[in-house]
């Protein structure tokens, strides 16, 4: 979870296209949807895109805008709040099967059949997940910086960098700040990255009542360990078009991730993002477009791997 504030550059960068394709927001009776529609009539079926943990679909709101017009198949790009995350609803449990029904769910509110399925993190888990589960309504896969696999807070991964912003949100007496401002100063004595600070307090609201937290973290912080894990019933694959894209600086896909890969999702290539860690999209935005573009405007996936 690093580096999340710096989604604003590519919004500076794609103003002009943002004021043209104006992402359109409403509630569904289940996830809370984030809309950019193409800049002519949709020919694929659509793009959803879902975010990682303490996210929101906001996050990827000026890289779908982005996106969009380059498509030559294009596309409705939806991106979706997952369960006690933004304006969705919540609930005491996460696990991924049941985020998957949510997904589908929304799906089936939308009216739509099949679309490509994007996520980024845990949001990749979800549509890795969604895509075992529910092969026919996947007409392709993409995952950003994550891998069927278990993580623990000693694998050398981000998990456990993970875990301990999760428990310094829970351990703010935010009943006792006045604003974010002091939030920030008091997260400070145990998150030290500002960047990370920023993304994690984006959950925090002002309101008359005082501050509060818009995501569910007494639900996230039940489920750390359910959502650090991955099961999957033996023989269950997607044997769609599947890409893993990975940040060279981040550990979350490693060669020893590959057989797993492989056997869930035998139609995969992996590409890798050479100046990016966790957080692709938001360090390296025209790279991810590019090869997801690449990626959603052909009938298989690309072959290349390392970018």
């Amino acid at each position: 979870m690093m580096r999340a504030f710096q989604v604003a550059v590519s919004v500076a960068r794609c103003a002009a296209v943002v004021q043209q394709i104006a992402p359109k927001i409403r509630r569904t009776s289940t996830l809370a949807v984030s809309e950019v529609r193409p800049p002519s009539e949709p020919v694929a079926p659509p793009l959803v895109i879902l975010h990682g943990l303490l996210g929101h679909a906001r996050n990827f709101r000026s890289w779908a805008a982005a996106l969009a017009p380059q498509l030559a198949m294009t596309r409705r790009c939806i991106s979706l709040d997952l369960v006690n995350h933004g304006d969705s609803f919540s609930r005491p449990s996460m696990d991924y099967e049941q985020m998957a029904d949510d997904v589908v769910a929304t799906l089936d509110a939308l009216g739509i059949d099949e679309a490509a399925i994007l996520g980024h993190s845990m949001g990749g888990k979800v549509a890795m997940m969604t895509a075992i589960k529910v092969p026919t309504r996947v007409e392709r896969l993409c995952v950003f910086d994550m891998a069927p696999a278990k993580y623990s807070t000693a694998d050398g991964s981000q998990w456990r960098a993970t875990r301990q912003v999760v428990e310094a949100m829970a351990g703010l007496d935010i009943a006792q700040l006045p604003d974010r401002r002091a939030a920030d100063a008091k997260l400070a004595h145990s998150v030290l990255d500002p960047n990370i600070r920023a993304f994690a307090l984006s959950n925090l609201v002002a309101s008359d009542d005082g501050l509060y937290w818009k995501c569910n973290l007494d639900a996230i912080i039940a489920s750390l360990d359910t959502l650090s894990s991955w099961d999957v019933p033996d023989g269950l694959h997607y044997p769609g078009p599947t890409l893993f894209l990975a940040g060279a600086k981040s550990r979350y896909i490693r060669s020893v991730h590959l057989p797993d890969i492989g056997s869930s999702f035998p139609n995969f290539a992996l590409r890798t993002v050479a100046n990016a860690g966790h957080w692709i999209h938001a360090e390296d935005p025209e790279t991810t477009v590019e090869y997801t573009r690449d990626f959603l405007d052909t009938d298989h996936p690309t072959e290349e791997n390392g970018g």
